[in-house]
């Protein structure tokens, strides 16, 4: 669990900022990848549920051991979650005035107070209480 926490940590990172990977490389369009730990590190699709454009962001729960819960911003289709390792994605984009969301936070204490933040391309941040059912901006008083 370990390797795969640092693989998906790594590979978030890579993303977010804006280096080619996997989650993000031009030649991947559509589809999102998991490292499956069989021994043999192969990597598996995973992205039933999302549809077109570019994974931009990928954020994991705090408790993901637990909760398998992962957020992954797209280029255009918005915030999707998935609470059972990838293996299938849900929209979650309620009140998400943009749907280009190039980056992702989760609260350090997400498992209890469900928080999470997106930020989006030229279309500011928001914030979500309820584990990415509804969102709201947040971003009053930011200019470029």
């Amino acid at each position: 669990m370990t390797r795969l926490w640092l693989a998906l940590t790594i590979l978030a990172l890579l993303a977010v900022t804006g280096y080619s990977t996997l989650a993000g490389n031009s030649h991947v369009e559509h589809e999102t990848w998991n490292l499956e730990q069989t021994g043999d590190n192969v990597w598996t699709q995973c992205s039933n549920g999302m549809w077109r454009g570019r994974v931009y962001a990928l954020a994991l729960s705090p408790g993901y051991a637990s909760d398998r819960a992962l957020f992954a911003g797209t280029s255009g289709d918005g915030v999707f979650k998935s609470t059972d390792g990838g293996a299938s994605w849900g929209a979650v984009n309620t009140g998400l005035a943009n749907l280009d969301v190039r980056a992702l936070a989760l609260s350090p204490g997400y498992v209890s107070d469900q928080t999470i933040f997106a930020g989006t391309w030229g279309g500011g941040v928001f914030k979500s209480n309820d584990g990415g059912a509804s969102w709201n901006a947040v971003d009053a008083g930011l200019t470029c």
